[in-house]
């Protein structure tokens, strides 16, 4: 065969590369409008697990996830607010910090800051900075590399 050897793999990995870029630039659009937000107080009312989910594995077995629930009031002049959004890069939710400390950070009646939207107040978070942010950004710099070092080997190798 003439082909060129491990372009398979090299076009395996551009696909991985293409939908990890394509997922920053949507989380990077996302912060981007998000400059703008004002920051504010508001008041945790509920803090809690609660089950988001259920689904069947391949054997038949039903799996319960729980997420954390932060309820929080906050107010924009004059007008009272209810969210429950604690971040913005629900995208990255794989590097997130776990449950417990999340429960942890915003406990029932604390006072909290929240970053609201000025034109339209209803959009709300607590967390402005995604957790994942660096890892985010390190993934697909650390699947451009091997890449590009796939194609140096792999090139010169022929």
């Amino acid at each position: 065969m003439t082909g060129f050897p491990g372009l398979g793999l090299i076009v395996a990995v551009g696909i991985i590369l293409f939908t990890v870029l394509t997922n920053m630039i949507v989380v990077a659009i996302t912060f981007w409008k998000m400059r703008r937000w004002l920051k504010g107080s508001g008041m945790v009312i509920r803090s809690k697990m609660v089950e988001r989910r259920r689904r069947r594995t391949l054997s038949g077995m039903t799996i319960t996830t729980s997420d954390p629930m932060v309820v929080y009031e906050y107010e924009v002049s004059g007008r009272a607010y209810r969210c429950n959004r604690i971040r913005a890069d629900d995208i990255l939710k794989i590097w997130s910090t776990p449950d417990s400390q999340t429960l942890a950070r915003y406990p029932c009646g604390a006072g909290v800051d929240v970053h609201y939207n000025p034109a339209n107040p209803e959009q709300a978070i607590l967390e402005k900075i995604p957790v994942g942010l660096f890892a985010a950004l390190l993934v697909p710099l650390v699947l451009l590399a091997v890449v590009f070092w796939l194609f140096l080997f792999l090139h010169t190798t022929l």
